[in-house]
């Protein structure tokens, strides 16, 4: 009997090129060695997952983290893009964000939050993985490239939206924000 990868015991150790909160492999890409029983979803273009109501075909990665990979999909439906973030099996029942559900509504009644439009679960050879449907948002503002375009007023704008959605977050949900990491900030379509 093959032994288990240890790896995939407990969330991935940072590697060296860390830089904050976000693990970077080579060529800013996941370990491979985190697709494995309890890991990541192994997810290829082209594949489609699907939801109690809908189908969901992936267009192209958007990025990943410790505890999950985030595609760019087609809704079958409408034709829509959204932004699917696939949870590794292993953390898929403590995501943060299952944890928030129990807190507040998929929609909020705040512009300043991005929200959930949907969620399923996926099974695959790895394990059972919580999927989120999310609005398709700009880029991060953990891009240098973004943080080097933006200009003062952009800035303020950005910090006000900030601080509304944490104090949305705070008085209307009870939910305390414990990140306010750049990596975890991204603009919306039309934002300035």
């Amino acid at each position: 009997m093959a032994s288990q990868n240890p790896c995939c015991t407990s969330p991935p150790t940072p590697c060296p090129a860390s830089q904050g909160d976000v693990t970077f492999g080579h060529d800013n890409a996941e370990d491979l060695a985190n697709y494995c029983r309890g890991g990541y979803r192994p997810t290829h273009l082209g594949d489609v997952l699907s939801s109690k109501d809908d189908k969901y075909t992936i267009i192209h990665k958007l990025g990943f983290g410790p505890s999950s990979t985030v595609w760019c999909v087609k809704r079958e439906s409408n034709g829509s893009f959204f932004a699917l973030k696939i949870h590794r099996a292993n953390v898929s029942d403590r995501a943060l964000e299952k944890r928030l559900l129990q807190f507040m509504p998929l929609r909020y009644t705040s512009e300043s939050l991005a929200y959930i439009e949907e969620s399923f679960y996926e099974k695959s050879s790895n394990g059972r993985h919580w999927c989120l449907v999310l609005p398709l948002l700009g880029p991060s503002l953990f891009d240098p490239r973004v943080d080097s375009a933006l200009r003062f007023e952009a800035r303020q704008a950005i910090c006000h939206d900030l601080a509304s959605a944490v104090h949305h977050l705070q008085s209307s949900h009870q939910v305390c924000h414990s990140s306010k990491s750049l990596s975890k900030t991204s603009l919306a379509p039309g934002a300035p």
